[in-house]
């Protein structure tokens, strides 16, 4: 607190020059600290000062942000400080980083996350690049370092985002400490919970959570940090308490860069409650005005859209759902989209088809954990091979039971077959009254030599009297065989069975 003590006592004396030293050692710290404090600071310094100190116009601008609906720093000054800082002849690395945080703000503003993952990796390279990072930019550097994590986690690069949160809380945590830190900690909980990682999200969670006045800088912070919470509140099948926490997103956080995690956290509390229609129309009305946001190539656009596809099957219609997971450009190494195409074969009764389509994605993924390793791609891949043989590896058994249990993901157990939940749930101490069932999983369908003849033949073949002539049998025993081919796929119409019933 010894920064706030010296901005206090150089504002009572009126001596300009002092606060300058302060802002430019701790102004992040103080925005965070006493940011009506920073306001009387700025109201009290005089305009022509400003003219003087461009960097603190800068400062003045980011303060000013946090009452701008989606957190834009004001244009004009951002121009004089861009000007100011590629007049000189060495300018300063925060000042450098000032200017990278400035482009970076507005490509996240736009949607633009691959070019803002682009910025980010300038903002690292200026920093590694420095002869030296003193403790004289510790106050920058937390804040630095989240702004890169956050367009590294937008634009789909998890483990990037990951290193440069822990790296936040590394500078967070020097020199006495900084305000940045538990905010660095809650970004880094939000991308292990996004992964399935509870228990290492849970550690980084620090008390209840609480909201910070309206236009202030710390409550554009708290996002991260309820989100987070919301997660871990469903990984435990705690729904009351997700809906509690859900109540506190705001239009703001709706409007922000963590918006689409909102969506997603209320389609899986959905999804549990049974009442998945409400949210189908608000994920698809976002992905529909948020296109340039949500794109299928980046991470929130396909987890929105394996949420989609999801909540489709949840209310039994598997069309949607494979439409909306045969989006062109959807990013399906996504270990939600692996898992959504797993769960949608498993659905129709293919399991075999739920096994290739997770070791095809684990092969396609290029992060470090493959899919069926996280604890919902576990369990779902555990059910395929007890569907698909009927018998259950004792491997694959205790990798979903251990990968549940070690992350505490007991909503990753919603995606278990009933004859896989026999078999899994003893082994996690979970009741099985404690775990929603929203899907309702086929038994495994086989199709027998003649019943493909059928199938090929109502491919083929645009009338019936066209397919009882090509198995040579009468239109009445067509009739029949085709009657009993639906109820078998479960398909009401000639479209549905060719769908259903292909391989």
């Amino acid at each position: 607190m010894h920064s706030v003590s010296s901005l206090e006592d150089a504002l009572s004396r009126r001596a300009w020059d002092e606060v300058n030293d302060v802002f430019d050692a701790h102004f992040l710290r103080l925005l965070l600290l006493d940011p009506a404090l920073v306001d009387r600071a700025l109201d009290a310094l005089p305009e022509e000062w400003f003219a003087e100190h461009p960097r603190h116009e800068m400062s003045r601008a980011l303060a000013r942000s946090a009452s701008d609906p989606d957190g834009l720093v004001q244009q004009a000054a951002q121009r004089r400080f861009l000007a100011w800082v590629g007049s000189r002849e060495h300018p300063e690395l925060r000042d450098l980083l000032g200017v990278e945080a400035a482009r970076i703000r507005d490509s996240i503003a736009h949607g633009w996350y691959e070019q803002a993952s682009g910025i980010a990796d300038t903002m690292l390279e200026l920093i590694r690049s420095a002869q030296t990072v003193s403790s004289e930019y510790s106050d920058v550097l937390p804040a630095t370092y989240v702004r890169c994590g956050t367009a590294k986690l937008l634009a789909g690069d998890i483990e990037a985002s990951t290193a440069c949160y822990a790296e936040a809380l590394r500078w967070a945590r020097t020199g006495g400490g900084h305000p940045y830190a538990r905010y660095a900690r809650e970004h880094l909980a939000l991308v292990h919970a996004l992964e399935e990682r509870y228990a290492d999200a849970a550690a980084l969670i620090e008390g209840p959570f609480t909201r910070s006045p309206t236009d202030t800088v710390t409550r554009r912070l708290e996002a991260p940090g309820l989100l987070a919470r919301v997660l871990l509140a469903l990984s435990d099948l705690d729904t009351d308490e997700a809906t509690r926490l859900l109540d506190f997103v705001d239009d703001g956080i709706r409007a922000s860069e963590f918006g689409w995690v909102a969506l997603h956290a209320g389609a899986t509390s959905a999804i549990f409650a049974g009442e998945s229609w409400d949210a189908i129309h608000s994920i698809t009305s976002e992905i529909v005005a948020s296109a340039e946001r949500h794109g299928p190539g980046s991470l929130s656009g396909a987890t929105l859209r394996a949420d989609l596809a999801s909540l489709y099957q949840a209310v039994g219609d598997l069309r949607a759902a494979e439409r909306t997971m045969l989006t062109p450009g959807l990013l399906r190494r996504h270990s939600g989209v692996v898992t959504s195409l797993a769960r949608q074969a498993l659905l129709r009764g293919r399991p075999e088809q739920a096994l290739n389509v997770m070791l095809a994605g684990e092969s396609a993924r290029r992060e470090h954990i493959p899919t069926r390793h996280l604890p919902s791609g576990a369990v779902v891949f555990a059910s395929a091979e007890l569907a698909a043989s009927g018998a259950l590896s004792e491997n694959t058994l205790r990798l979903a039971a251990s990968s549940v249990a070690h992350h505490r993901a007991f909503s990753a157990l919603a995606q278990a077959t009933p004859e896989l939940r026999e078999e899994l749930l003893p082994l996690v101490g979970t009741s099985a009254d404690e775990v929603p069932r929203p899907w309702e999983y086929l038994p495994r369908i086989k199709l027998t030599r003649r019943e493909r003849e059928m199938l090929d033949a109502l491919e083929t073949h645009a009338t019936l009297s066209e397919v009882a002539s090509a198995l040579h049998v009468s239109i009445n025993t067509a009739k029949t065989h085709v009657r009993a081919l639906y109820r078998k796929l479960g398909a009401h119409s000639r479209d549905e069975a060719l769908w259903l019933g292909k391989e």
